[in-house]
């Protein structure tokens, strides 16, 4: 099933998910319950119906890109929100990467300059 059909596929799982209660629901009427009851037994036989949902949705392999559009949107919602935070919180994380950049590209730029001064060392030449 493609994820654009999200809704269909929704309809349909709900769909199921009714039809399979009313069975159940009828098997327990024929077993001599009364209708209140019978409805309550097939509730409690099916369990959770939200679990059962989310564990359909998961199955289809999409949940995890539907949780990452739904976090992007929040995020995005909440930003626009504030923008004065929003601003405030891209300049810290520029600031960050920045900072983290230079502590890394110097760590490097060392290493590479210990291991010329060794080798330069090593081969009995003076700086």
């Amino acid at each position: 099933m493609r994820w654009w059909r999200s809704k269909k596929r929704d309809a349909d799982l709900e769909r199921e998910l009714l039809s399979d209660l009313e069975l159940e629901e009828e098997e327990q009427r024929e077993r001599g319950l009364s209708a209140n009851e019978a409805r309550s037994a097939a509730r409690r036989a099916f369990d959770n119906t939200t679990l059962i949902r989310e564990q359909t949705r998961a199955a289809w392999g999409w949940g995890w890109l539907e949780q990452l559009v739904r976090d992007v949107k929040y995020g995005t919602r909440t930003l626009l929100r504030s923008p004065e935070f929003a601003i405030v919180s891209v300049l810290v994380m520029a600031l960050g990467i920045g900072a983290d950049y230079i502590a890394l590209h110097h760590r490097a730029c060392s290493a590479v300059a210990a291991v010329a001064v060794s080798r330069f060392r090593q081969t009995g030449n003076a700086l």
